[in-house]
C-alpha cells in the first residue's frame, strides 16, 4: 500500500505526460515573469454555455468573484482561449484525477518559485526564509496574504500545504525526509520545517498555497475541488468535464498588489481529445495558444502558418531505456554483458527518430545538453554481430532466446519507439515483448518488482532548471517505478550529493560522474532529448511571451502571463 500511494501522483501526472508527446510534477518546476513587446487583440473564443459534459460544482465557487474593473461584454474585457489535449483535471495536486498544471498555476500562489533564466528562487508569499541550521528551515510569511474566501493565510496554512501531500498519499515530498513532529507553527506568520538530513533543494519544490480550514471542511473527495478557494490571481468561474474551464481574474480582491494589475481578465482552457483538431482550432483562430503534436509540427514545417507561428522547445529531459534492477526483478541485468548486448544490438538513433519524428534530438547523455553540468558521455555504436556474441557468452541463442517483457502506456511516441526497439531485438535473437495499457493496468505492473524487466522512462513534467538530478529524478527511489530504480551503492552515494550538498562544485562534479557512470556501466541508454512544440496566434501573443511563460507541453504559467507586466 505504501508503494501504491507513493506512485499515485507520478501516474496521474503521466496521464498528462504521455499525452504530452501524444504520445512531465517536477520538484524544480519554475515559475517566472517575463515580457513581450506588444498588446493582444483581446481575442479568443468563449465556451459554449452549459454545453456538454458535467459541471460538478454548478457555475463556479460562489465564494469568489472578480474584484471590479472590466466585466464580460465590456470593450476592454480581455478573454484569451488556450487549448489543451490533456485531461482538464481538478485543482488538487497529486491525486486522481490528475491536477490541471496551468489551472493550478493560475488559481494558486506557489510558495517558492524559481526563475528559469537566473535559476534564483523567490517567493511572493514569504517575506523571508532561511536555514536556521542544516536541517531546520524557517519561513516568515507576509501578513497580507488572503484567500479568495477572505481567510487570512497564516503559518498553519503554509505547513498544511506541505503536510496535505502526506495525508493524501501524494509522492511530492518523497525525497524531503520530513520530520513532522518538529515541523510546527512558531507564531502566526512563522513556520518551522524540519528534515532528517540537509536538503537545500527544499526551496526548489513547487507547492501550492491552499486554505487549511477550507480543505479540512470539504475533505479531499469533495467535488468542490473543481472550483476551490484560491490564493492566486484567478478563480474558477466554470468547470465543465471534457469541455472547458473558465478562470477569471480576482481583480482588486487579489491580495498581491506588488505584482501589478492583472491584464488578462479571463482565461478559457478548452479541451480537445484530438490533437489535430486542436491544431485546426489554432489555424482558424479558435484558440490563441496550444501544444502542437509532432505530426502537425511536421505539417507546419512544410507549409508554415497563416497568422500563427509554432516553435520547438526542449524540455531539459531525456528519454532513456532502463534495465530492471529493483529487488524482486529479474537478476539477468546484473551481467553487464547482457546490458552491452542490448546497447550495441539496437540503432538508438533509428529508435529515437521512429519515436519522435521531426522532434528528434540525439541524446548523448542521460542529462540534457541544456544542463550546465552536461558532458557528452558517448554513443553505443550499432554492432549486431557483437551483440550476438555477447548473448552467446551468456548462454542465449537459437533455441534459447533471451526473453524480456514490459508494460507501458499507449501513445504514438511510445508505440513507435517500442516497435522499433522490438525490430532490432529480433535481429539479434532477443524476444522483447510489451503490452500497452491504461494507467490502472500499468500501475498494477509497475508496483510489483519482477512484473516488468525493462522500460522507457523520462523525468515527467520537464526539467526547467536543467539539473542532472531532475533528469533522473526517480532513479534513487526504490518505492518508485520498479524498472527505473538504480540500487548500486556508488551511484546512490553520488546521487545523495545532488540531494543534500550545498557545495555547488561538489554537486557539479557528482552530476558529471553520474552521467559518465550511467554510460560506462550501461545503466540507462539515452535515446532522445525531449522537445515539444507550442503554437500561438500572432495577433494575440508575441513569441517572447510564449517562450517566457511555458514550462513544458501544455503547462503554461497563466498566473504570470496574465499580469500587465507581461504585456509591456
Amino acid at each position: 500500500m505504501k508503494k501504491a500511494k507513493s506512485l499515485l501522483c507520478i501516474l496521474m501526472v503521466l496521464v498528462m505526460a504521455f499525452t504530452l508527446f501524444a504520445c512531465n510534477k517536477d520538484n524544480s518546476s519554475s515559475n517566472s515573469g517575463g515580457s513581450g513587446d506588444s498588446s493582444p487583440a483581446g481575442g479568443g473564443s468563449s465556451p459554449a454555455g452549459g454545453g456538454g459534459g458535467n459541471s460538478p460544482a454548478g457555475g463556479g465557487n460562489e465564494g469568489t468573484s472578480g474584484g471590479g474593473g472590466a466585466q464580460p461584454g465590456d470593450d476592454n474585457w480581455v478573454s484569451i482561449t488556450v487549448g489543451t489535449d490533456d485531461y482538464l483535471g481538478r485543482f488538487l495536486a497529486g491525486l486522481n484525477p490528475a491536477e490541471s498544471w496551468m489551472g493550478c498555476d493560475a488559481i494558486y500562489d506557489t510558495i517558492f518559485r524559481t526563475d528559469p533564466k537566473t535559476k534564483q528562487v523567490f517567493s511572493h508569499v514569504l517575506k523571508d526564509w532561511y536555514w536556521q541550521d542544516d536541517t531546520t528551515l524557517i519561513m516568515e510569511m507576509r501578513d497580507d496574504v488572503y484567500f479568495s474566501n477572505g481567510d487570512n493565510a497564516t503559518a498553519e496554512d503554509i505547513i498544511y500545504s506541505y503536510y496535505s501531500h502526506i495525508v493524501r498519499g501524494s509522492n511530492y515530498l518523497n525525497d524531503f525526509g520530513m520530520i513532522w513532529d518538529e515541523t510546527k507553527v512558531l507564531d502566526t506568520y512563522t513556520a518551522q520545517f524540519k528534515v532528517e538530513k540537509p536538503f537545500p533543494i527544499f526551496v526548489n519544490s513547487s507547492i501550492y498555497l491552499i486554505d487549511a480550514s477550507w480543505s479540512e471542511s470539504v475533505g479531499y473527495d469533495s467535488m468542490e475541488w473543481y472550483t476551490p478557494v484560491c490564493s492566486g490571481p484567478y478563480y474558477v468561474h466554470e468547470w465543465v468535464d471534457d469541455s472547458h474551464m473558465v478562470l477569471r481574474s480576482r481583480g482588486d480582491d487579489y491580495w498581491n498588489k506588488d505584482v501589478g494589475p492583472i491584464y488578462v481578465d479571463e482565461w478559457i482552457v478548452r479541451y480537445y481529445p484530438d490533437s489535430s483538431t486542436m491544431y485546426m482550432a489554432l489555424e482558424i483562430g479558435d484558440v490563441a495558444m496550444c501544444a502542437v503534436q509532432d505530426t502537425d509540427y511536421s505539417r507546419f514545417i512544410r507549409s508554415g502558418g497563416d497568422g500563427f507561428d509554432v516553435e520547438l522547445v526542449q524540455t531539459g529531459t531525456v528519454l532513456y531505456m532502463c534495465f530492471s534492477f529493483n529487488e524482486g526483478d529479474t537478476d539477468i541485468w546484473y551481467d553487464k554483458r547482457l546490458r552491452e548486448a542490448i546497447a550495441v544490438g539496437a540503432d538508438w538513433d533509428q529508435i529515437g527518430q521512429a519515436a519522435q519524428g521531426d522532434y528528434y534530438i540525439p541524446a548523448r547523455s542521460i542529462a540534457s545538453s541544456l544542463s550546465p553540468d552536461y558532458i557528452e558521455t558517448g554513443k553505443y555504436e550499432y554492432n549486431p554481430e557483437r551483440a550476438k556474441e555477447l548473448l552467446a557468452e551468456c548462454g542465449y541463442g537459437p533455441g534459447n532466446p533471451l526473453k524480456i517483457f514490459t508494460v507501458t502506456m499507449d501513445s504514438p511516441m511510445l508505440r513507435n519507439g517500442f516497435e522499433s526497439f522490438q525490430y532490432f531485438m529480433e535481429q539479434i535473437g532477443v524476444e522483447a515483448t510489451f503490452e500497452f495499457a491504461d494507467v490502472s493496468t500499468a500501475l498494477s505492473y509497475w508496483l510489483v518488482p519482477g512484473d516488468t524487466e525493462y522500460g522507457f522512462w523520462w523525468s515527467v513534467g520537464a526539467n526547467p532548471t536543467f539539473a542532472v538530478r531532475n533528469a533522473i529524478n526517480e532513479a534513487w527511489d526504490p518505492g518508485g517505478v520498479s524498472y527505473d530504480y538504480v540500487p548500486f551503492p556508488e551511484f546512490l552515494e553520488h546521487f545523495e550529493i545532488l540531494l543534500r550538498s550545498t557545495d555547488d562544485a561538489a554537486k557539479s562534479a557528482a552530476g558529471k560522474w553520474i552521467q559518465q557512470y550511467m554510460y560506462d556501466e550501461i545503466i540507462y541508454i539515452p535515446v532522445t532529448e525531449f522537445a515539444f512544440s507550442v503554437g500561438w496566434r500572432e495577433d494575440v501573443f508575441t513569441k517572447q511571451q510564449v517562450l517566457d511563460f511555458q514550462l513544458s507541453r501544455g503547462n503554461y504559467q497563466l498566473s504570470r502571463l496574465g499580469l500587465a507586466s507581461a504585456w509591456k
